[in-house]
């Protein structure tokens, strides 16, 4: 039977990833729990599809019940 996965089961994160403006610019203005949203997502994103996920509201309850966030 043939590997049907679309995803990846890894991709690469870069060392400097929280050095990088728009990651420090994400923590200030909406603090430390947008930076683990982001990797969430990233996550996500890269599971399901490689390079976008279709959004609708079970992922916004997920990621917010996953983390343990308000909506």
């Amino acid at each position: 039977m043939a590997n049907r996965k679309t995803g990846f089961t890894y991709f690469r994160v870069y060392t400097d990833k929280y050095t990088d403006p728009r990651i420090k610019k994400l923590k200030r203005k909406m603090g430390c729990e947008a930076i683990a949203v982001h990797d969430y997502l990233m996550c996500l994103i890269f599971q399901k599809h490689g390079c976008y996920v279709p959004w609708d509201d079970t992922i916004l309850d997920d990621v917010a019940e996953y983390l343990q966030l308000s909506e």
